[in-house]
């Protein structure tokens, strides 16, 4: 008698490509928040709540970057266990170079600009 085969669904990324997706993405959408960073200085009463809306998101962006930096790393861990990738010194350098290019971006836009 076979045994019944254990839920083999593994979670993460799929491929190494896969991993650049929510860093570029979070990327863009720093150079978006950047270029509407007027709103955030500009306190007129009309704009109040357009001016705490573009905090709040910047904010939960630059919480995120943090959060995903940890994620991706396990996750390129996960793919080569899994062996769906080689490991390559370049590839986890040139993951983590680009999210902490974020996180410097971010931290320049929304703290010292």
């Amino acid at each position: 008698m076979q045994e019944p085969e254990e839920n083999k669904r593994h979670w993460g990324a799929k491929s190494y490509k896969s991993l650049w997706i929510l860093p570029l993405i979070a990327f863009i959408a720093i150079f978006f928040l950047a270029s509407s960073r007027n709103y955030i200085f500009e306190w007129q009463k009309e704009k109040d709540l357009q001016a705490l809306g573009m905090i709040m998101k910047g904010g939960f962006l630059y919480a995120l970057l943090w959060l995903v930096m940890p994620a991706t790393i396990a996750d390129y861990v996960g793919l080569v266990r899994r062996e769906k990738t080689d490991h390559k010194w370049w590839k986890i350098i040139s993951l983590v170079a680009i999210e902490l290019a974020c996180i410097i971006f971010g931290t320049y836009v929304f703290f010292f600009s």
